[in-house]
């Protein structure tokens, strides 16, 4: 991919963990892992050609039993929407692989998504496996 104009949002994923006891770096890795098995059962192509780049930046507990992580996911949008409509597909996307059972490593339940507007991001994106 070269230098197009990407699209990145900030994501909160709050959802209540299958394994709890794990360390911070363990639980993100399962996070991470579980969007590759997504990415590569092709989930998320409405998005975007390319598998999107997801960071996954953080992980807190601002409650029991709750565990909060926080994301950057970037993209080059197959096609241009309005911000609205765009925030919207990401949501979908989410849940489209929900459905399928994506993520049920790591959350018990759907987690809730909170999905930040995004800016655009012009520069060369290297794309997460």
């Amino acid at each position: 991919m070269n230098t197009e104009v990407a699209t990145h949002y900030e994501i909160e994923l709050d959802a209540i963990e299958r394994h709890p006891e794990l360390g911070d770096r363990e639980a993100i890795e399962l996070l991470r892992s579980e969007f590759r098995l997504a990415f590569n059962a092709s989930h998320f192509v409405a998005l975007s050609v390319e598998d999107p780049q997801v960071t996954v930046l953080a992980r807190t507990h601002p409650q029991e039993d709750v565990a909060r992580y926080a994301l950057t996911f970037t993209f080059v949008p197959r096609r241009e929407l309005s911000e609205l409509d765009a925030i919207a597909l990401v949501r979908s996307e989410f849940q489209r692989a929900l459905n399928a059972s994506y993520f049920l490593h790591a959350f018990l339940e759907d987690p809730a998504i909170a999905v930040r507007p995004s800016e655009l991001v012009s520069s060369e994106l290297r794309w997460a496996a």
